[in-house]
């Protein structure tokens, strides 16, 4: 074991480094790679131009995207979020003053109930699949 590996031994895969160097931190790099694997295409929505663009697309009202599904777990060592390799469909739609960010909201039907979020900077998505 050399040095930067012994600095490292209380970090934990599922929390942040205990030194605060996660760059050279094998378990957040374990972690990195692992979250990487999972999302596989998932992405965050970009803003340029005053508009979103997800993989290079433009997103336009009403248009239909696939948010990744997060699950809460739990273990010995406390409570951490999951990504999840499935998502759910969701509508893009702007309401209410402010900028753009601000005015975003993401509208799901569920079961005949519609439940909005705002879009939140850990939100990853893709285009849904045609079908």
């Amino acid at each position: 074991m050399n040095w930067t590996t012994s600095k490292h031994s209380l970090c934990s895969r599922d929390e942040p480094c205990v030194i605060g160097q996660p760059k050279t931190c094998p378990a957040a790099l374990a972690a990195s790679a692992r979250l990487d694997a999972l999302a596989g295409s998932w992405l965050p929505l970009t803003f340029k131009e005053d508009r979103h663009f997800l993989d290079g697309e433009p997103i336009h009202c009403g248009t239909a995207l696939e948010l990744q599904a997060i699950e809460y777990r739990y273990d010995d060592y406390g409570e951490y979020h999951a990504v999840l390799p499935r998502g759910i469909r969701v509508r893009y739609e702007l309401d209410g003053p402010g900028s753009l960010a601000q005015r975003v909201v993401l509208h799901v039907n569920v079961e005949g109930h519609e439940f909005t979020s705002r879009l939140l900077g850990w939100m990853r998505f893709r285009w849904p699949k045609r079908r």
